[in-house]
């Protein structure tokens, strides 16, 4: 395969202005995590038997960035492996990206399974760096280019992997445990941001017991989330707004469930013709002016 060369691309807040740019600590965050990963995956996968030193393929998974950030829609930071026993380098990023979509996209979150090369301290890493970066972004991608024979490879770093991540962390420590095999394992003290919507109760009136609402969550899934109505006696109001929720999750297959201890709505709005509607007030536009003018308009704004 050989050595390897990719992208880093942060996107969303303020990678996405007019001049793209992150902190950065939170992208030295990341590529320190990341570096340390697929080193970590090396050392995993190596055999023995392979000629070539161990802390040489080590070094061939060194990653580096080649380059300055690039003006985009996003901001991208060229990157690559190292020299040395550059087959290992190669060789690890690929598992390592593949692993990531792999736990992503995963229909059984609460399996303690994890993909080859993968432990506990890289799911860890994961959860660490995608907790710093989506505090001002919608998250970050590693772009793979195609290499002998095999597809490129696009591996996603969001709030969706973060909770896939704690889900398969909470699976491991369930089955370590040596606890009873249960369909349900449970995360405590679990948060989660997203809009909350309203489903059937045939008791919303009353003012006491609990409700069942539904959160589409910014991690790509839709919650079941259970709330007692002393908590929020106008929950009413929150519907198709933005919340923060903490509370007790239960990890299952399809819709997760999030037992509320605490839920908070966050400033801005929620529905997109809503917040389009908004910013044109404030803003003004005319029927004439093209959508891309008056968003470039809206961003050049002191």
């Amino acid at each position: 395969m050989g050595r390897l060369q990719f992208q880093i691309v942060v996107y969303g807040g303020i990678a996405d202005d007019s001049e793209p740019r992150a902190a950065a600590d939170k992208v030295g965050e990341v590529l320190t995590g990341l570096s340390r990963d697929v080193q970590a995956i090396c050392r995993n996968l190596s055999d023995d038997d392979d000629p070539t030193p161990l802390a040489e393929r080590i070094a061939g998974c060194r990653i580096y960035v080649e380059g300055p950030p690039k003006k985009g829609q996003s901001l991208a930071f060229p990157a690559g492996t190292g020299d040395g026993a550059a087959e290992w380098g190669g060789r690890s990023m690929m598992a390592y990206a593949s692993g990531v979509q792999e736990i992503r996209e995963s229909e059984d979150p609460g399996s303690p399974v994890v993909p080859k090369g993968f432990d506990e301290d890289i799911l860890r890493r994961i959860s660490g760096y995608c907790q710093e970066i989506t505090k001002d972004h919608d998250g970050f991608y590693l772009d793979l280019p195609a290499v002998n024979g095999t597809p490129p490879r696009r591996a996603m770093f969001d709030a969706r992997l973060k909770t896939a991540v704690e889900f398969k962390l909470a699976a491991i420590a369930h089955a370590a445990s040596g606890a009873a095999a249960v369909p349900d394992k449970c995360l405590y003290g679990y948060s989660l941001q997203g809009v909350l919507f309203e489903m059937a109760d045939p008791d919303y009136e009353e003012s006491s017991g609990v409700l069942t609402v539904g959160i589409n969550a910014r991690d790509g899934r839709q919650w079941i989330c259970r709330i007692d109505k002393e908590l929020v006696p106008d929950v009413e109001s929150l519907f198709r707004k933005e919340v923060l929720v903490t509370g007790d999750a239960t990890i299952r297959r399809r819709k997760p469930i999030l037992k509320a201890r605490t839920i908070k709505r966050l400033p801005g709005v929620a529905d997109p013709v809503q917040a389009m509607d908004a910013l044109v007030a404030l803003c003004g536009n005319s029927k004439r002016e093209p959508l891309q003018d008056f968003m470039d308009r809206v961003r050049e704004r002191d």
